[in-house]
């Protein structure tokens, strides 16, 4: 099962996935495509520690830097079975925002 987030965030929380390098990095080394570790995160703590990608070109106006950070985690073969899978509709195969952060709380709704 694979979980992406876009999150938009500050040099000082993003931090360069090297082995060589184990300094937050310097601003001048983000760019577009760059793997970096999200670090320091206080209202969204359960995203320390994942790995992101750069998907910006440039800090926005408010200094923050595009990334979209994906969960991998595997699941049990085992523990599926037929009778606890369901199918998708035509209508559920394009899932809708999450509506809770990972701190348990309701996130804002999008409205058009």
């Amino acid at each position: 099962v694979s979980i992406s987030k876009r999150l938009s965030l500050l040099p000082t929380n993003l931090r360069i996935s090297s082995a060589s390098t184990g300094a937050r990095t310097a601003l001048a080394q983000l760019m577009r495509g760059r793997a970096v570790e999200l670090t320091g995160l206080k209202n969204a703590a359960a995203y320390n520690g994942l790995t992101a990608v750069v998907l910006s070109e440039a800090a926005n106006e408010r200094g923050r830097w595009d990334v979209s950070a994906t969960l991998v985690t595997l699941v049990p073969r085992s523990n599926l079975r037929p009778h606890d899978v369901t199918a998708l509709r035509e209508d559920d195969q394009h899932p809708k925002e999450a509506t809770t952060k990972p701190d348990g709380r309701d996130a804002p709704q999008n409205v058009d």
